[in-house]
């Protein structure tokens, strides 16, 4: 699931930066509407895939290079449904120029999306519709890069996604999950610091009927090559509908959670968990998340009422 993750964002990102460096070369002194086509041609040819630019493409260069893409579509893999894999109603990114000339530092102003829709889809083979971007990424991982000087130090000022939708549809056994509703936003992004994270989503499981509505706040830390993630004051709180006939509320808190990519390690230590009125603590040993995961855990339950 990481790897999908990094994938989507990879392509959400792929697509406003292919814009940037399209611009770049090619918009300075003329609309950049008018080489639509040729944006669309270059994302055909890197992906295998339509590119659909709907809405207005804005430039300006100074103080902020930035780029605004307006309703985009990027297309679905061949031998699944006609949905767009991944749409946007609008984009933005902006970096500040003189930083990035003068001193080698980028400077990322607040990375807006909004109206994201991802549409992933497993076939009755186990193929997904995201299998040829990993063979993409895989081929790049192989291959040679050369590197020129030292590396610039990137710092982005926050990222805010709003109103995106996330389904999930495996044809192989029936199921579907959608998250609907979704708002995402950071803090500051800088080497090494670390970063504060909200996020708030509808959700729905089928079958079972089960879904509802749930917030996320949690501050995250991570080595630069993303090997040890460090998650503090994990909670995840909301409102669940499914489990009985009304609607209960959901409380969970993590103080520390470590997870090592490397290893495939994931340690949760200790946490609190409130559902259907009981309150229970528990202690969770480290375990590996490659395979089939088998945690041990040691659950305290408080005293409760079944009135």
């Amino acid at each position: 699931m990481a790897r999908l993750v990094k994938i989507l964002l990879f392509l959400v990102a792929g697509v406003v930066g292919f814009g940037i460096l399209a611009s770049v070369a090619l918009f300075i002194f003329f609309d950049p509407n008018d080489f639509r086509q040729e944006i669309s041609d270059g994302v055909k040819e890197a992906t295998g895939r339509d590119l659909v630019i709907e809405g207005d493409l804005s430039l300006s260069i100074f103080p902020w290079l930035a780029i605004e893409v307006g309703r985009t579509e990027l297309g679905n893999a061949d031998g699944f449904s006609d949905k767009p894999f991944l749409s946007f109603e609008s984009a933005r990114l902006s970096v500040r120029m003189l930083p990035l000339i003068l001193q080698q530092e980028t400077t990322v102003g607040t990375a807006t999306l909004d109206g994201l829709i991802v549409n992933l889809e497993v076939a009755t083979d186990g193929s997904t519709n995201w299998d040829d971007f990993t063979d993409m990424e895989s081929t790049a991982d192989a291959g040679e890069v050369e590197t020129y000087g030292e590396p610039t130090e990137v710092d982005i000022a926050s990222i805010s996604v709003s109103d995106a939708n996330v389904s999930y549809a495996d044809a192989q056994t029936g199921s579907t999950y959608s998250m609907t509703n979704l708002s995402f936003g950071t803090g500051e992004i800088a080497s090494d610091e670390p970063i504060d994270l909200d996020a708030e989503f509808d959700f729905s499981v089928a079958p079972g009927g089960i879904g509802g509505h749930l917030e996320i706040r949690s501050t995250i830390t991570m080595t630069e090559d993303a090997t040890q993630i460090s998650v503090e004051g994990l909670n995840v709180s909301g409102t669940l509908r499914g489990i009985t006939e009304e609607s209960t509320e959901f409380n969970f808190d993590s103080r520390a959670l470590q997870i090592n990519t490397t290893e495939q390690r994931v340690s949760l230590g200790e946490m609190d968990i409130s559902v259907l009125g009981m309150s229970m603590s528990a202690d969770i040993e480290p375990f590996s998340y490659a395979g089939a995961v088998q945690p041990k855990a040691e659950l305290r339950v408080a005293e409760f009422s079944l009135k």
